[in-house]
């Protein structure tokens, strides 16, 4: 008798993770986010031209460089369209790939340093073609991310992990407005450079790939 007890109790639970599994699958969506041009929303900011819109670049620089002249600074500000992802979602996981914007006229430089950077989460509406440097967003340091130095002139960063970042973007989808991407030091010479939304080659455009439970 307690030997079917026992059986019955192992059947059921066996039943129940099934269904569970079930409902995970079923659940469980993908959104793969790479945008060209023409819906992709990205820009430069340049201390040198606080008053510029640099809204159109082939490239998302986060440096300091100089231009025949005094080293000015250089953020990156872009974003994804997320509005698929419902409300409440869970995000099991989020990778950001960004590939080096060959083609353009620079390389990463550590000249004078490592050119470690930080993907902040933007808080405040931006326009790719409006934004200046003294009108950037504000933004958050919770959860921020950290782009590590780079030890190739040419590298890309594949799948860097965004996950907590992007789930805080759905859990205050109201405050949230994309990445900005700037230096740890914004001083020396020293950068990263990488393909934007407008870059001629598809294939090296700033991509998101998420799994999220609904």
């Amino acid at each position: 008798m307690k030997r079917n007890i026992r059986s019955t109790l192992l059947l059921l639970l066996a039943f129940l993770i099934t269904q569970c599994g079930s409902d995970d699958e079923k659940n469980l969506k993908v959104l793969i986010v790479q945008p060209d041009g023409q819906v992709g929303k990205d820009a430069i900011i340049r201390s040198s031209d606080p008053d510029q819109n640099y809204g159109g670049e082939i490239e998302l620089a986060a440096n300091v460089t100089t231009a025949q002249g005094p080293p000015f600074i250089q953020r990156a500000l872009f974003d994804f369209d997320l509005s698929k992802i419902p409300a409440g979602s869970e995000i099991l996981m989020a990778t950001l790939s960004l590939w080096y914007a060959e083609g353009s006229d620079s390389v990463h430089s550590v000249a004078t340093g490592p050119n470690t950077a930080f993907l902040q989460r933007i808080t405040s509406t931006w326009d790719e073609a409006t934004v200046t440097w003294n009108n950037q967003p504000a933004s958050v340091i919770t959860n921020r991310v950290i782009i590590n130095s780079s030890s190739e002139p040419e590298q890309d960063y594949p799948e860097i992990d965004v996950t907590l970042f992007v789930q805080d973007m759905i859990d205050n989808w109201e405050s949230s407005y994309g990445f900005i991407m700037f230096l740890e030091t914004e001083e020396g010479i020293r950068g990263l450079y990488f393909a934007s939304s407008d870059h001629p080659d598809p294939e090296l455009r700033p991509r998101l790939h998420i799994r999220y439970l609904r």
